[in-house]
C-alpha cells in the first residue's frame, strides 16, 4: 500500500472516530489544504482523494451541527441571555465552533442529501477538480514584463522636463516678479524630481551623473 493510500485511509478512519464538530472541521481543513498541494503538483490521486475527504467531512459535520440544534447544544442565531446581550455559556454558537453561517448552511444541506445523490456529488467534485487542475497545467505562463531600457527612461524625463519648462516659459509675464519666478520654476523642479523616482523605480537610479548637490535650480 503506497504512502497516499495510508494516509487516506487514516484520515478516513479518523473522520469515522470524531464525534465533534471541531474534529470534523480540523479535518475538513486539512483536506482543504491538501487539495491545494495537490493541485499544484498535479497529483491526481492525492486530488481525488483531498476532495473526497473534504466533502465527507463537510457533510459529517453538518450531522453533527444538526444533532446539536435538535438536543439544544449550540444557541441558535439571535439566542441572548436575557436583558444582557451575552450568549449562554453553556451553548456555543456557531463562530465559538469555528464555523460561519454559510458553511453551516451548505454543511447541513450536504447532511440531508440521500446517500446516492451525495456519492453522487462525491464523483462529480472530484472528476471537477481533476479537471481544474489538468487546465491550470495547459495554461500559459503569463510572460514577465520587460524592464524599461535606459533610453525609455531618458526619452521620459527629457519629455517631462520640456512640458515642463514650456508651461513655465508660455506663463511667465513682464510684470511677473522675483517669487512669481521662483515659483514656476520650483514646478519644473517638482517633475524633474517626480520623473527621477520614476525611473528609480525601473531600476535606473540616476542616468545623468549630476552630482546632488547641484540638483537645485539656481
Amino acid at each position: 500500500m503506497t504512502v497516499k493510500l495510508v494516509r487516506y485511509d487514516k484520515a478516513r478512519r479518523a473522520l469515522a472516530e470524531a464525534r465533534r464538530v471541531d474534529e470534523v472541521k480540523n479535518i475538513r481543513d486539512k483536506a482543504v489544504a491538501m487539495q491545494v498541494y495537490a493541485r499544484q503538483a498535479k497529483d491526481r490521486q492525492l486530488i481525488e482523494h483531498a476532495t473526497e475527504i473534504r466533502l465527507r467531512a463537510e457533510r459529517k459535520a453538518g450531522e453533527l451541527l444538526v444533532e446539536m440544534a435538535e438536543r439544544g447544544e449550540r444557541a441558535k442565531s439571535g439566542d441572548e441571555e436575557s436583558g444582557r446581550g451575552r450568549k449562554p455559556l453553556s451553548r456555543p454558537t456557531l463562530s465559538d465552533l469555528g464555523v460561519t453561517k454559510t458553511q453551516s448552511s451548505r454543511w447541513q444541506a450536504l447532511a440531508g442529501l440521500p446517500e446516492r445523490e451525495f456519492e453522487d456529488r462525491v464523483i462529480r467534485a472530484t472528476d471537477a477538480a481533476v479537471t481544474a487542475a489538468n487546465a491550470d497545467s495547459k495554461r500559459p505562463k503569463p510572460k514577465p514584463k520587460p524592464k524599461p531600457e535606459v533610453g525609455d527612461v531618458i526619452a521620459t524625463c527629457v519629455h517631462s522636463v520640456k512640458a515642463a519648462v514650456r508651461a513655465a516659459l508660455s506663463a511667465l509675464d513682464p510684470k511677473l516678479g522675483p517669487e512669481g519666478r521662483l515659483d514656476l520654476f520650483n514646478q519644473v523642479e517638482t517633475a524633474i524630481r517626480a520623473v527621477k523616482a520614476e525611473a528609480a523605480g525601473a531600476d535606473h537610479l540616476d542616468q545623468t551623473g549630476i552630482p546632488a548637490s547641484t540638483e537645485r535650480w539656481s
